[in-house]
C-alpha cells in the first residue's frame, strides 16, 4: 500500500521528517509552497491529499498528470489528468515498460472503454464486465477495486 502522510511543514523546521510517521521505506521532497510530503510505500496504493485528511486510493500502475487535483479513487492501469480529475486512457507505455503484453494491454483497455467510455453508469458497466470479459487477473483487479472504492471512482472521458 502507497501510505502518503502529506503534512505542512511548520516555517521554522528543517526538512526532516521526525514528525511525520511513516509504516516503510520513505521517499520525500518539499513543494514550493514549502510543504512536506513523505511517502511510505507497501502492496497496494493509497495517498492521502495535501493538507487533507481524507484518503484516496490510486491504482496500481496508475499514471495522474502534474498538477492534478485528485477528489475520487484512480483504478488500476489507467491515465488520469485534467479537471475535475477524468480518465485518459490505459497508462499503455508503463504496462509495456513492465512486460505487459499487447493482448493483456488490449484487454485492460476494452474493460475501461465499456467503463469509462461507452456511457454506461458504473453499476450497468460493471455488470457487462462482469459477462463479456473472461475472469483474469487484471479484470478481477479492476472490478475489485472499483466495488471496494468509498468515494467512488474518477470520472469517465469528457469530451474536449
Amino acid at each position: 500500500m502507497l501510505v502518503a502522510t502529506i503534512t505542512q511543514r511548520k516555517p521554522d523546521t528543517p526538512n526532516v521528517i521526525p514528525w511525520v510517521k511513516p509504516v516503510a521505506p520513505t521517499y520525500s521532497s518539499t513543494n514550493e509552497a514549502g510543504s512536506f510530503m513523505a511517502v511510505a510505500m507497501k502492496r497496494d496504493h493509497l495517498i492521502k491529499t495535501l493538507l487533507s485528511e481524507i484518503d484516496y486510493k490510486i491504482g496500481r500502475h496508475a499514471m495522474i498528470s502534474g498538477g492534478s487535483l485528485v477528489r475520487k479513487d484512480v483504478p488500476p492501469y489507467t491515465k488520469a489528468a485534467r479537471e475535475p480529475l477524468s480518465y485518459e486512457g490505459v497508462n499503455s507505455v508503463g504496462l509495456r515498460r513492465r512486460d505487459f503484453s499487447t493482448e493483456k494491454i488490449t484487454e485492460i483497455q476494452d474493460i475501461y472503454r465499456t467503463l469509462f467510455v461507452k456511457g454506461y453508469n458504473t453499476a450497468k458497466a460493471i455488470k457487462l464486465i462482469e459477462t463479456e470479459f473472461s475472469p483474469t487477473t487484471e479484470r478481477d483487479e479492476i472490478l475489485q477495486f472499483i466495488k471496494e472504492s468509498d468515494r467512488g471512482i474518477m470520472k469517465g472521458y469528457i469530451a474536449k
